[in-house]
């Protein structure tokens, strides 16, 4: 948790409160407490007479417990309006140490960690009133809000240079704040770097477009004018970007992100994500920057490979069909539906058009030809093991005739 940072001001502020909560409660100790290894430190404690915590004081877990050790381990609130009553504490070290009445909450950060504890404690019998409970509430939730924030935005700066990607982070002035090591490598920069921290982000874009297949395409790849605009805060999520600068490149299997095609003939998937910190008021923006060329040459083979394909078969004359087995979704080529006399997409390719286009003499061949007590049971071909099949069957066209078919088919996947 070290790497969580909790700037003077939000101290400032916490302790204000602290302070505050302490004098209408009447209470002895207000304090933030911050998780370590084996045990507790206070990060922020009331200025309060009599209040033995100070920041910076570590307590260890100790035999018997604390009533914050139990907070921690329990993860849930605790109230205790008297030890000395209660036989669960009356012999705890709190009541040695003289506090007999504690009311703390769990202070958790967003993916479920413990940061540790907001306590307050007292040296004598504490009835909490229902007003009063409601204001720590708030309070409680405020600190877990600002916690948040810097935990994600103090996460993702820490595991930048962890990450697959180039990242590129700039703050609300334009200016670039943080580079991980990969940036430069990613877009074959001469720099390291540190040496691109502190620069304008206009200078950083010159060199980026430098590296570009179309330098005027910088426009879209890096807008120097949505600096801190880039996405939802805590999401990674495609940029918008002028139409007139969008490359034809697509992104591999559906993906998000805006296509960057470098003079290299790389190609690289932006993705960007905005940095917000107190009060959620943007700071700035992380730019990411994969390469994706081993998928998008995959796809891009794989397209030709499907418009090859699709040329032979209208080349023969065959229509063509696909079936997907778990979802039980036919496609049938334009041809299949011209072989009937019908216009393209005129009617539903289902199973049960096919059924109700088939002659009935020739249903039963069909069906056992694929292995299904019913051509509408999408899983049966791989069912029963059949690999390929050949059947011949009669379909009746638009204009009432019946054509003769040959259905070849083949199992491609599983």
């Amino acid at each position: 948790m070290d790497f969580i940072r909790i700037d003077e001001r939000t101290r400032a502020r916490w302790q204000q409160s602290l302070d505050t909560l302490a004098r209408l409660l009447g209470i002895r100790v207000v304090a933030i407490m911050r998780l370590f290894p084996g045990g507790l430190s206070v990060l922020l404690s009331s200025n309060t007479a009599g209040n033995p915590l100070v920041p910076g004081m570590r307590i260890a877990t100790m035999a018997g417990g604390t009533y914050c050790d139990a907070v921690v381990e329990s993860g849930r609130p605790i109230y205790v309006q008297n030890a000395l009553d209660d036989p669960l504490w009356r012999d705890s070290p709190m009541v040695q140490a003289g506090f007999v009445a504690y009311l703390g909450y769990p202070l958790l950060l967003p993916d479920g960690q413990m940061y540790g504890t907001l306590c307050l404690l007292d040296t004598r019998q504490w009835l909490v009133s229902g007003v009063h409970r409601g204001i720590v509430d708030d309070f409680h939730g405020q600190v877990e809000e600002t916690l948040a924030l810097a935990y994600e935005n103090a996460l993702f700066g820490a595991q930048q240079d962890t990450l697959p990607s180039a990242a590129l982070t700039v703050d609300i002035r334009g200016m670039v704040a943080r580079v991980n090591r990969r940036f430069p490598k990613v877009w074959g920069l001469d720099v390291d770097a540190p040496g691109l921290v502190g620069r304008p982000l206009s200078e950083v874009r010159t060199l980026l477009a430098d590296r570009l297949r179309d330098p005027d395409a910088i426009v879209g790849v890096l807008p120097a004018a949505e600096v801190g605009l880039a996405a939802e805060p805590f999401t990674l999520a495609a940029q918008a970007v002028p139409s007139a600068s969008a490359p034809s490149a697509r992104m591999p299997n559906g993906a998000s992100g805006y296509p960057v095609l470098l003079a290299d003939g790389r190609v690289l998937r932006r993705t960007c994500r905005t940095l917000r910190g107190e009060y959620g008021r943007t700071w700035g923006s992380v730019w990411l920057f994969e390469d994706v060329t081993v998928e998008v040459r995959a796809q891009e083979a794989l397209t030709r490979s499907e418009e090859r394909l699709k040329l032979a078969l209208d080349a023969a004359s065959e229509a063509h069909w696909d079936w997907n087995f778990e979802t039980g979704e036919l496609y049938c080529s334009p041809r299949y539906y011209e072989m009937l006399g019908y216009v393209p997409g005129e009617f539903e390719c289902t199973h049960d058009a096919l059924r109700n286009l088939m002659h009935p003499d020739d249903l039963g061949e069909v069906t056992a030809a694929l292995c299904m007590p019913d051509p509408a049971v999408s899983h049966a071909v791989a069912a029963c093991g059949v690999g390929q099949f050949e059947v011949q069957f009669r379909l009746r066209a638009k204009d009432g005739g019946w054509r003769w078919m040959l259905a070849r088919g083949r199992v491609l996947a599983r």
